[in-house]
């Protein structure tokens, strides 16, 4: 992950490193900008924990760089693979983390969309791992959009990296 994006996370408060153990803490905030939600990520390992009395709702969302903002929403699982797909692809979308496979933040994302300001997302790219949670995931959360009359704009894709199991193994075999 190059250093203008990691900056550009922590200019926007969505990113930080704990003390004493450097872990990096992703955290999701609501539509007035108040922490909600963060979880910590260990960078040696595999230390993953959300923080205790995080609300699950507020996913980690990294917005468009535009001030126009975007009408596409790509959907992970963590917080590292939604940056790991901004420096594959440069796509300049709402990027949301699930914080695993739940579909919570994401329902609450579009419902909750005209108060935390996007725009009407017209396009969700199912992001999630290319392993058996990922993918019975991503098709559970295309067949709720699909049968929800309030989504019934929005087209909903696929795309699973083709290369490794997430977007973060893509990024480092790239």
């Amino acid at each position: 992950i190059g250093r203008e994006l990691i900056d550009r996370c922590i200019k926007a408060g969505i990113l930080y490193e704990s003390t004493p153990y450097h872990n990096a803490v992703f955290v999701g905030k609501d539509h007035s900008g108040e922490p909600r939600f963060a979880c910590a990520r260990g960078p040696i390992g595999d230390f993953k924990r959300d923080v205790t009395g995080s609300d699950t709702r507020f996913g980690f969302i990294l917005p468009p760089v535009s001030q126009a903002g975007s009408s596409m929403l790509a959907v992970f699982e963590s917080p590292i693979d939604a940056l790991s797909h901004t420096e594959l692809t440069g796509q300049d979308c709402y990027r949301l983390s699930l914080a695993g496979t739940a579909n919570i933040a994401l329902l609450h994302f579009l419902e909750d969309a005209h108060t935390q300001g996007h725009p009407r997302i017209n396009h969700i790219s199912l992001c999630l791992d290319n392993d058996a949670a990922g993918l019975t995931a991503s098709a559970g959360i295309k067949h709720l959009l699909e049968q929800d009359s309030r989504f019934a704009h929005i087209a909903v894709s696929h795309d699973q990296p083709r290369l490794g199991k997430d977007y973060n193994e893509a990024l480092l075999a790239h």
